[in-house]
């Protein structure tokens, strides 16, 4: 009954998504689109529209001392573990960093954290040189980690940030603690509160740009994930909708197949349920990948029997339907 319910929850949460503006103004798009163009391109048009997101570019300062965690958070937030190419050293030892180092995620390289130290150091005292170092009005948010109390310099800091109008989140905390206490690959509840609080501050594209690179590392991620992959669904509805329109035999079918294709891998994709992906959590977690996908009916169909081969039955069971409203013509 759970399952059931789980579905039916989807299913109610996609009957009542509400468009938003952009979203009302595909339909524009497409038909300026085509009167310029031509529907020859109508592909092209419908991947461009659907990978906007990777045009998105996201700078984020990260800034604290040694040991305050910002190592644990941008190996977490990125996907790495120790050996990973990008992986961010930890100063376990009081290695303190001394100039700022950008880091991207690996399959989105405009999204960029500026890792550097906070202020009041033995390098960098409370003056314009030290907001200056670090490109402040290229970022589009700070995050400030300490695992002390609130000082003196983190208060000239947050007035600083406020003065040119940039979003700061002060995370007091300790994440390098948390994590090997724990032992698991994963940050703190409080986290969903941090994740909730620094979309609020994205525009749209930015918003769905950094859930499609980052993991689903907890139940919040997972969830705004999911509204964000609902919202995707309307659009290429829409698009693959516009490919029924061409007056040229097989076109919309080719179209729709080739978009479904797609979007299967995408969705599988954003929340860490391809093969590899779940043959690394089941390392993880020491179970069995056969008894883990068993708990994934659904997810299992598309590994076991392969998207493409659905796909090209799909395509068959659809030709042969239009082949025989034809013959009936």
């Amino acid at each position: 009954m759970d399952g059931l319910w789980e579905e039916k929850e989807d299913v109610d949460a996609f009957c009542n998504w509400t468009p938003d503006e952009d979203v009302k103004h595909i339909h524009q798009e497409i038909t300026e689109f085509i009167a310029k163009k031509g529907v020859q391109f109508l592909f092209d048009f419908i991947e461009k529209k659907s990978n906007e997101w990777k045009d998105a570019k996201i700078q984020i300062g990260i800034l604290g001392e040694s040991g305050s965690g910002k190592s644990s958070f941008l190996n977490t937030i990125r996907g790495l573990k120790r050996g990973d190419e990008g992986f961010a050293d930890q100063g376990y030892k009081g290695n303190t960093t001394s100039k700022s180092t950008k880091y991207t995620i690996k399959d989105n390289p405009n999204i960029i954290f500026t890792d550097g130290v906070g202020c009041g150091t033995i390098q960098y005292k409370r003056d314009s040189e030290y907001l200056k170092s670090l490109e402040i009005e290229k970022l589009d948010f700070v995050l400030l980690m300490s695992n002390r109390n609130f000082s003196q310099d983190d208060a000239w800091f947050a007035k600083e940030i406020c003065k040119m109008g940039k979003p700061l989140f002060f995370v007091r905390t300790k994440f390098d603690e948390i994590l090997r206490s724990a032992k698991v690959d994963g940050i703190s509840g409080d986290f969903d509160q941090l994740m909730a609080a620094i979309l609020k501050t994205l525009s749209q594209k930015k918003r769905a740009a950094l859930l499609y690179s980052i993991p689903p590392l907890s139940h919040k991620v997972i969830k705004e994930k999911k509204e964000e992959l609902i919202r995707r669904v309307y659009v290429v509805s829409i698009l693959s909708a516009a490919a029924a329109a061409v007056p040229i035999p097989g076109v919309d079918v080719c179209v729709d197949f080739s978009v479904l294709y797609f979007e299967i891998q995408f969705y599988l994709k954003e929340f860490s349920l391809t093969e590899d992906k779940i043959e690394s959590t089941c390392k993880r977690l020491k179970m069995n990948y056969q008894e883990l996908l068993s708990k994934l009916p659904r997810v299992r169909n598309f590994l076991v029997t392969g998207i493409k081969a659905i796909i090209i039955a799909s395509i068959k069971s659809e030709l042969a339907e239009k082949t025989t409203e034809v013959m009936a013509n």
